[in-house]
């Protein structure tokens, strides 16, 4: 995904959160997460196990931040353990951000993240026969910059991702080698906000991009390399610690390099809001859509749409809670 979207930082009102560790300018917050989680779904299939399992999940953050300057850096990683250990879950997450202003209406932005985690066993791209979860690497690094006039922001983002993708064992002996899905994707997005008011300000969003797979041909004979266009609208929302996020819909279209695959359009959809109804109480709520590759015969890929809603809770310093419920859907074109 283009780095960029809302920034405005929101005052600190947890009065339990963590003073953290001082090391130099940055201070250090770590913190341990225990959850139980139930699914009527675990594989993600058509008619999927009911499953429980417990969460555990560390995470370590360091900040430094100024008038002029923030800095961050966290590394996350957790883990799933059901009753059934075919549908345990792994995974590692590690993010920075470096943002500064040149003057008082120019910001810079730089991204960097690294993630660690699973495909499905229903995924119609990973071997019938495979005795575990295959394995995905994502890197990514982007930059973004913001210039504000009057009431009228101006941005410019663009990011790489790199994605690779281990090798499986199979039930059958050896493994399977998905190296074919390994790819490289350039994405550039332009971006123009207009503050309405104080607290609500339109957007409007232009983006395009490319990927690229190392492989020129699949073991199909189908050139997957592909390249996008979209737009969307939506409206940045900032009423302090109450309420704040964003929404957006739009369009976007994948032209594959290969005349046999159809092309994919969809209509989009985001939002990542918080909502705060009392204090040391959010509510969060994220949406996402978009479109994937495929490599079964034929397929041209995916519209995919993601909708997933959030409640936390605060108690004491050392003790919250929180609950959640997802949907997940995906519709394979071709």
């Amino acid at each position: 995904p283009v780095a960029g979207g809302d920034q405005r930082q929101q005052p600190d009102e947890n009065p339990f959160a963590a003073p953290g560790i001082a090391a130099g300018t940055f201070i250090v917050r770590p913190t341990l997460d225990l959850g139980v989680i139930a699914t009527s779904n675990a594989d993600g299939g058509a008619n999927g196990p009911d499953e429980v399992g417990a969460l555990v999940a560390a995470n370590i953050e360091a900040t430094s931040e100024s008038e002029t300057h923030l800095i961050r850096f966290e590394i996350r990683g957790g883990g799933t353990v059901y009753g059934d250990d075919r549908f345990d879950e792994h995974d590692i997450n590690t993010q920075f951000l470096a943002r500064f202003e040149l003057a008082s209406q120019t910001t810079i932005e730089a991204t960097a993240s690294y993630d660690l985690g699973q495909t499905s066993f229903t995924d119609p791209d990973t071997p019938g026969d495979a005795v575990q979860r295959p394995g995905v690497h994502t890197f990514n690094a982007g930059g973004r910059i913001a210039r504000t006039g009057g009431i009228i922001t101006a941005s410019l983002a663009g990011d790489i991702t790199r994605t690779i993708n281990e090798d499986v064992a199979l039930s059958v002996g050896g493994s399977a080698n998905l190296g074919e899905r390994d790819s490289t994707a350039y994405a550039g997005e332009a971006r123009i906000d207009v503050a309405a008011t104080p607290s609500l300000s339109p957007f409007l969003a232009v983006s395009a991009g490319r990927v690229d797979y190392d492989q020129d041909i699949d073991s199909n004979g189908f050139q997957r390399d592909r390249t996008f266009h979209g737009m969307r609208a939506g409206v940045a929302i900032d009423r302090g610690p109450k309420l704040s996020g964003e929404f957006a819909v739009g369009y976007q279209r994948d032209d594959f390099d290969d005349p046999a695959l159809e092309p994919i359009k969809s209509v989009i959809a985001t939002a990542d809001l918080l909502w705060s109804p009392v204090r040391l109480t959010e509510v969060r709520l994220r949406a996402t859509s978009g479109i994937d590759g495929s490599f079964q015969p034929g397929v041209s890929g995916s519209r995919t749409h993601a909708l997933n809603l959030s409640v936390s809770r605060q108690f004491r310093d050392r003790l919250g809670a929180s609950a959640g419920a997802g949907y997940e859907r995906e519709d394979y074109i071709g």
